[in-house]
């Protein structure tokens, strides 16, 4: 659905095209930026990929306050009443939400088990956007 954006003129009303490539590309950055932050340095055969370990800052601040936007956007969708809006998503996008947030409950455990929870998230996040991009219209997606 496009940003409605409205000019009114002499012909009618206009409609700016929502920049959908520049919010994918700031998804991709910020998303990018979590991740070294989040991570620990990874050895590999070709050297440490250096990523900060800072996961304290997601249990402290970052997912509290994902978890408030989430929760007052649920709670403007319910005064308003909005019955289909896509950006919330449904118990699909609970799911994905739920994994990233159990990995705070592993966050002292094996590291086998965070990254294998990081990694089954994403997967689901991304067969969800795969399936949400096919099945949408091109008039949906600008």
């Amino acid at each position: 659905m496009a940003h409605k954006s409205m000019i009114e003129g002499s012909m009618g009303e206009v409609y700016t095209k929502t920049p959908t490539s520049w919010i994918r590309l700031g998804e991709l950055v910020i998303f990018s930026i979590f991740l070294v932050i989040y991570l620990p340095p990874i050895p590999t055969p070709l050297g440490v990929i250096p990523f900060l370990n800072l996961s304290y800052l997601f249990q402290n601040y970052i997912n509290w306050i994902s978890m408030g936007i989430v929760t007052i956007m649920v709670l403007v969708k319910m005064v308003l009443r909005v019955k289909r809006d896509s950006t919330m998503g449904g118990a699909t996008n609970i799911l994905v939400i739920g994994l990233f947030l159990a990995v705070e409950l592993f966050n002292r455990t094996d590291l086998f088990l965070k990254t294998s929870t990081i990694l089954l998230a994403f997967l689901v996040y991304a067969a969800l956007a795969i399936v949400s991009y096919l099945r949408a219209s091109p008039r949906e997606l600008y």
